[in-house]
């Protein structure tokens, strides 16, 4: 079940798109949005997050990286990654 958020979307001609989700701007890490509003009901938001979707690894070693942008993006959401795992930054990617 979604949790219910504050979120504003502004977008202007020429200048970038802001997506303020409960006060903060996560819209680096946003790759798309959609919006759907039905009469009597709440209005839906989707974000599309970019994240690596990896079916199968065959590596034990292999590394998950997550956009610092895309870290944030899910971290506004809720999200806490593993403290096992810290996210991989670019810097540190191997």
């Amino acid at each position: 079940m979604a949790h219910s958020r504050s979120i504003s979307i502004t977008s202007k001609p020429n200048a970038f798109t802001q997506v303020l989700l409960d006060g903060r701007n996560i819209a680096s890490g946003v790759d798309a949005i959609t919006v759907t509003m039905r009469v009597g009901q709440s209005i839906n938001v989707e974000l599309n997050i970019p994240v690596i979707d990896i079916t199968e690894i065959q590596h034990a070693g292999a590394r998950v990286y997550v956009s610092p942008a895309s870290r944030a993006a899910l971290e506004a959401l809720g999200w806490t990654p593993p403290a096992e795992h810290p996210a991989a930054s670019k810097d540190n990617r191997q």
